[in-house]
């Protein structure tokens, strides 16, 4: 097995002499995967729907006919049923495209290999059972954990790695929405956060193959037929331009309510495995009133669309419920995607601005339908701070091109409100609020994908705490050390002393020597580190106490000392890691 396994890899080693031909292979690959995988995913999906709630066609009609307890039952029985999978695998909660952007931005594109089946398992029983979130999430993930896995089998280089990751991203959005294009896009705009050339050409195979899969195995047809739509007037631009900013107002505060929500869940004290039961119990209440809330939401998107009759008060009212539900859902553990809420909550917002523009300027403005889809695009654009993408996705999922002009119109207004009122996206935020800063680039975040024991050394001299006062000097006088970990007889950190701590003793040393010991002019306040904290954090300590070095505990709360770390070391550490990124890029 082993001599298998070796000769495998030597091929592969020979294939990857012509890189070109190696990278588009193995995107095509991740893109059949990608395919099957969103195919799969779909399916599965239907078949927790179908066993919560019967046949998933017509769901919404469904969802309104059942009677009041399984609106509000079974909800809580999927948070059952997803409770101890967060439990056990807490990575797979939420939305996911932030821990991929993570994977890309700090750790190479390393994904667990198990992260897609759980993922695909847990979302499907979310969405199933009701839960307010969407499919292309959980689909970016399982791509992006494919495409990920594919390059660690065969051992290529991190930046490799990253491109196939972006590969399965842009393969999984493709295969979810028919449609290749926003697929590149969303990998490079949204996953990458550059526009490099080089990663152009594998995302394209990769998108283009996941989607022909896709439409071989579920079908082509656009996720929304829309009527056509014309600008009645150049002064129409004007309502579009006020719909962008609408949307971005909108966007900031869905997403700054599904992070407070998600605090509040974190801080409340019950078992974790029960918080996904207890966010279902609040959805199914909100069912009971609304039941268009519930699950992806499409069905009422095509229903706005398409010309059906909804009041201004409810279109209002499903904005903040939408927002509400899909909260509720991801903040208490659930799993899915924020894309496809974003568009049910921008369709309503546009469709509730198309009543007002046309009941005041009723000869200079289209119907709400066409306000709704632009609406979709807007707040997407609001929540990613993606406009491309944003655009892009609406043309291809509509097909319509009428509405080309005032989409980009609304996309790049909601962008640029939404970017001054918060600078954080909806996926960024998440990443900002653990200490990941994607702004300052890939390479500030490097520290971040380092730990303390890639760089530690064993090379200290530790001093008794009991040790005279001469016998510092004669240790100090033959090392070139500048800083001794003071330890007790355990080997527990007592304090610190520095040629500097002991410098002001030396005129009265003959008097001194027989009466100090260590820990009598140590430094007792210090700040440790331990093997597993990322150097990110360290350099924030060494800044803050402008020190040079820094001593290494066993573990967070432990005392006893195994090391040190001196700042040297990580400013060598980190251009070598520049260096070597930059080697790789260039290949």
């Amino acid at each position: 097995m082993r001599y298998l396994r070796d000769k495998i890899l030597h091929w592969v080693r020979l294939f990857e002499q012509t890189p070109h031909t190696f990278v588009i292979t193995m995107a095509i690959v991740i893109g059949i995967f990608c395919g099957l995988g969103a195919a799969g995913f779909r399916y599965l999906t239907y078949f927790f729907q179908h066993l919560f709630y019967g046949p998933y066609q017509d769901y919404l009609a469904r969802i309104i006919e059942i009677p009041w307890y399984y609106k509000l039952g079974v909800p809580v029985l999927g948070g059952l049923l997803l409770g101890p999978i967060i439990y056990f695998f807490p990575n797979i909660k939420g939305h996911g495209v932030p821990e991929v952007i993570e994977s890309v931005a700090t750790k190479g594109g390393r994904l667990p290999p198990w992260t897609f089946i759980l993922k695909a398992v847990g979302s499907a029983i979310c969405i199933g059972s009701g839960g307010s979130v969407g499919q292309e999430g959980p689909i970016v993930m399982i791509g992006s954990s494919i495409g990920s896995n594919v390059g660690q089998v065969f051992r290529v280089s991190r930046q490799r790695i990253r491109t196939f990751v972006a590969c399965g991203a842009a393969g999984g959005i493709a295969a979810t929405f028919n449609a290749p294009i926003a697929g590149v896009i969303f990998a490079v705009e949204i996953i990458m956060g550059e526009f490099a050339v080089e990663h152009f050409t594998p995302i394209v195979f990769s998108s283009v193959i996941a989607t022909s899969i896709s439409h071989w195995l579920v079908g082509d047809m656009p996720s929304f037929i829309v009527p056509a739509y014309e600008l009645k007037s150049a002064f129409e631009l004007i309502n579009y331009f006020f719909l962008g900013a609408v949307c971005a107002v909108i966007a900031v505060t869905y997403t700054n309510l599904l992070y407070k929500v998600e605090d509040y869940f974190d801080e409340l004290a019950m078992p974790p495995y029960l918080k996904p039961a207890l966010g279902g119990l609040g959805i199914g209440l909100l069912v009971l009133v609304y039941p268009e809330v519930s699950g992806v939401g499409y069905e009422t998107v095509s229903s706005l669309l398409s010309g059906a009759h909804f009041t201004l008060f409810l279109l209002l009212a499903l904005i903040f419920v939408k927002i509400a539900a899909t909260s509720l859902s991801l903040g208490s553990g659930g799993s899915g995607g924020i894309f496809s809420p974003s568009l049910v909550i921008g369709a309503t917002t546009g469709g509730a601005l198309g009543y007002v523009f046309g009941y005041f300027f009723p000869e200079m403005t289209a119907p709400i339908g066409a306000y709704a889809v632009v609406g979709m695009g807007a707040l997407v654009a609001g929540t990613t701070h993606g406009p491309l993408t944003a655009i892009i996705i609406i043309f291809e999922m509509t097909h319509s091109f009428s509405i080309i002009p005032p989409l980009m119109i609304a996309c790049i207004m909601s962008t640029l409100v939404a970017r001054i009122l918060q600078k954080d996206s909806i996926y960024t935020m998440k990443l900002s609020r653990q200490g990941i800063n994607i702004f300052m680039g890939r390479e500030q975040n490097v520290l971040r994908s380092l730990l303390v024991r890639d760089v530690m050394r064993t090379d200290y001299i530790p001093v008794s705490e009991t040790a005279s006062f001469s016998q510092l000097l004669t240790l100090m006088s033959d090392s070139t050390s500048f800083n001794f970990p003071v330890v007790d007889k355990k080997g527990n950190i007592r304090g610190i002393v520095s040629l500097n701590d002991i410098r002001r003793f030396f005129k009265d040393e003959d008097y001194l020597k027989g009466l100090i010991i260590a820990k009598d002019v140590a430094i007792i306040d210090v700040i440790s580190t331990y093997p597993d904290e990322n150097l990110g954090d360290v350099m924030v300590k060494f800044s803050q106490l402008d020190i040079e070095e820094m001593p290494v505990v066993e573990s967070k709360d432990s005392y006893r000392i195994i090391g040190i770390i001196r700042r040297k070391d990580v400013f060598d550490t980190y251009n070598r890691q520049l260096v070597k990124r930059e080697l790789v890029q260039g290949r």
